[in-house]
C-alpha cells in the first residue's frame, strides 16, 4: 500500500517497549544507565517500526522519564498525562502538572556515536548510553540498583511522534518518526501499553540537563576552608580592601580569597585569627592556577597549568592592543590629513569664486567701457557671499559655485541693462514732434505758424 504522509507530520502517537540497564554509577550525582529502546518486531498494538539506522541518531539527547503514582509510593507507571485546553489558542494539549504525571529524571547521551545498533537473539536493536540524575531521582535509581541485584530489568517504553507510515494489513508500518523520549514503566504496567501517548517535553529540560551537567564536570568538590562558589555580595563588600585586585573566587566562610591583577596574573591571601577583618597586602601569595584535561567520560587526564593558558591568551591580546593602538595612530593621522586637504580645498573655492568675479567684471568693462562703477559695487556683495558659494556642488558632488557666482553677477548686469534702456524708451515717450524740427534749425523762431511752415518745408 502506497505510504500515508501528512505536512507537519501524521499527528500519530505512538510507544514501544524496550528495557533499562544498568551500566555504572559515575559520581554521586549521575548514574549510567543503558536503554534498549527500540527493534523491527511487531508490537502489542500491531505497530511496526523500521529504518533503524536511519533514525538511530534521533535519540541522541532525548529525555528520559517516569511517573510516581500513590503520592510517591509507586515508582513508575505509564505515559501520564491529561489533555487539556490551552487558554491562548483554544486548543488541546498534553499536560504534565498533575502530581503522577511523567516528569524527566535524566536523559540520553548527546553523542550520537552512543546511540547504536547492536543484534540480540537475531533481533536488532537501537540501543543508547544515558544518566539518570540521582540527586533529583534518588528513589528510581535505588530500585533500578535492587532490581539489578536480583537479575531484573526495569521495561521501558520510547515515546515517537509519526510523520509517515503506510499499512500492510492491519499492522501499520512507521516509516519516519520523531522520538521524543523514553519512559521507565512500573513494574505493573505491561509493555506496549494500548492507548499509550507521547510526550513532548519542551519547557525545563535544557535548563535540567544542564544542571546534570555541572555535576559530571565535579563542580561540587569543596576545599579547605569551605566551597569556593563565590557570593557576589560579599565579594563586593571586600573588594575596597584589595586595591588593584579582582576578587574572582571566595570560600564561604570567608577565610580565603583567590584574586587577579589586570595582567593577568593569580593571588590567593588567608585571613589569619588576629587581623580582624583587616587585609595584610603583605600577605598576597602569587599562585598557579592548574587543572585536568581529559576527554569526556574518562576520569584520567593531564595536568595543565592555567597560567599558561592565561599567557597565552593575555599575549595574544596585549597583541591586538598593540594592533589596535597602531591603527587608531594610522586613523588620527589619516582623519588629520583629510582635515587639511579639507581646509585647502574649501580656500581654493574661496579664491576661485572670487577670481570668478574679478574676471567676469572685466570682460563687461572691456565691453561697455568705464561705465561699471555701480556693478561693482555688487561684485563686493558677491564677494562677501564667497564662504556660501564655496559649498555649492552638483549632484555628483563636483564644485560649481564660481560658475554660480558668475551666473549671478550676470543677472545683475543683465537688470542693470535693462534699467538703462528703461529710461531711455521713457524720455524718448516725452519728445513732441514739432520740437524735432526746431532742434535742425540754427536760429530761433517765433514760435507762429509761419515758422512751424518753414522748419516743414513749406
Amino acid at each position: 500500500m502506497k505510504g500515508i504522509k501528512t505536512k507537519g507530520g501524521t499527528g500519530r502517537q505512538r510507544a514501544f517497549a524496550g528495557e533499562l540497564r544498568v551500566l555504572r554509577q559515575q559520581n554521586p550525582f549521575l548514574y549510567d544507565v543503558e536503554l534498549w529502546m527500540l527493534n523491527e518486531k511487531l508490537t502489542h498494538n500491531n505497530w511496526r517500526f523500521i529504518n533503524l539506522e536511519e533514525h538511530r541518531a534521533l535519540f541522541a539527547g532525548t529525555p528520559i522519564l517516569i511517573a510516581y503514582i500513590n503520592q510517591g509510593a509507586g515508582i513508575g507507571d505509564g505515559h501520564n498525562f491529561k489533555v487539556r485546553r490551552d487558554p491562548k489558542t483554544g486548543r488541546e494539549r498534553p499536560s504534565f502538572t498533575d502530581a503522577d504525571a511523567e516528569r524527566i529524571i535524566g536523559s540520553l547521551s548527546d553523542d550520537p556515536e552512543d546511540i547504536r545498533l547492536e543484534e540480540r537473539d537475531g533481533v536488532t536493536w537501537i540501543v543508547g548510553k544515558g544518566s539518570l540524575w540521582k540527586w533529583y531521582a534518588p528513589e528510581v535509581v535505588d530500585k533500578i540498583a535492587s532490581d539489578a541485584v536480583q537479575g531484573r530489568n526495569m521495561s521501558v517504553s520510547i515515546e515517537a511522534l509519526i510523520d509517515s507510515f503506510h499499512m500492510e494489513g492491519d499492522v501499520e508500518i512507521e516509516e519516519r518518526y520523531t522520538p521524543l523520549g523514553t519512559t521507565i514503566l512500573g513494574d505493573h504496567v505491561a509493555p506496549a501499553v494500548d492507548g499509550a501517548r507521547v510526550v513532548a517535553m519542551a519547557g525545563g529540560f535544557e535548563a535540567m540537563k544542564l544542571r546534570a551537567a555541572s555535576y559530571r564536570e565535579g563542580t561540587q568538590g569543596t576545599k579547605k576552608g569551605g566551597s569556593m562558589t563565590m557570593n557576589k555580595k560579599s565579594a563586593e563588600r571586600l573588594a575596597p580592601k584589595f586595591p588593584g585586585y579582582k576578587i574572582i573566587g571566595l570560600s564561604a566562610d570567608e577565610k580565603q580569597v583567590a584574586l587577579a591583577d589586570q595582567a593577568g596574573n593569580t593571588f590567593s591571601y588567608t585571613f589569619g585569627e588576629d587581623d580582624q577583618g583587616e587585609v595584610i597586602l603583605a600577605k598576597v601569595k602569587p599562585v598557579n592556577l592548574s587543572a585536568k584535561v581529559c576527554a569526556v567520560g574518562e576520569e584520567d587526564g593531564l595536568a595543565v597549568d592555567v597560567d599558561e593558558i592565561l599567557d597565552y591568551v593575555t599575549n595574544g591580546v596585549r597583541d591586538q592592543g598593540t594592533t589596535i593602538q597602531n591603527l587608531n595612530g594610522q586613523l588620527e593621522q589619516a582623519k588629520e590629513m583629510i582635515r587639511s586637504l579639507e581646509e585647502a580645498e574649501h580656500k581654493r573655492r574661496v579664491q576661485s569664486v572670487k577670481d570668478m568675479l574679478k574676471r567676469t567684471l572685466e570682460e563687461i568693462q572691456t565691453a561697455e567701457g568705464d561705465d561699471t562703477a555701480e556693478l561693482a559695487e555688487e561684485v563686493k556683495k558677491l564677494e562677501d557671499k564667497a564662504e556660501e558659494y564655496a559649498q555649492a556642488e552638483t549632484k555628483e558632488g563636483a564644485f560649481c559655485g564660481a560658475e554660480q557666482a558668475r551666473k549671478d553677477l550676470m543677472a545683475l548686469h543683465g537688470e542693470r541693462r535693462c534699467a538703462q534702456a528703461r529710461k531711455q524708451a521713457e524720455a524718448k515717450r516725452g519728445t513732441f514732434l514739432w520740437d524735432e524740427p526746431q532742434k535742425k534749425q540754427t536760429g530761433a523762431d517765433d514760435g507762429g505758424i509761419e515758422g512751424l511752415l518753414a522748419s516743414l518745408g513749406f
